[in-house]
């Protein structure tokens, strides 16, 4: 006896480890489907926060096309030089 007037004799949670039982089965299917379930969740999330990060930042990226435009212009300029004094 406890103070309460209670007799208790075991107290325990079935874990479904003692029996496989289909029960159990079911349990285990659905642990998995949660696990894989949540991790596709967070694979998800992660791509959508990489999407809108850049890689390099919009400063740097146009330098580098500013940069570029300044080349294609000097080597359109070489052409028509070229084409002009050629006879």
């Amino acid at each position: 006896m406890i103070p309460g007037g209670f007799n208790v004799t075991q107290c325990s949670y079935r874990d479904y480890r003692s029996d496989l039982t289909s029960q159990f089965w079911l349990v285990l299917a659905v642990r998995f489907a949660f696990v894989i379930l949540f991790e596709h969740v967070v694979v998800v999330c992660k791509f959508i926060a990489a999407w809108f990060v850049p890689n390099n930042p919009i400063r740097v990226k146009n330098d580098r096309l500013h940069d570029k435009l300044a080349r294609l212009k000097e080597e359109l300029r070489e052409r028509k030089r070229s084409k002009t004094t050629d006879v």
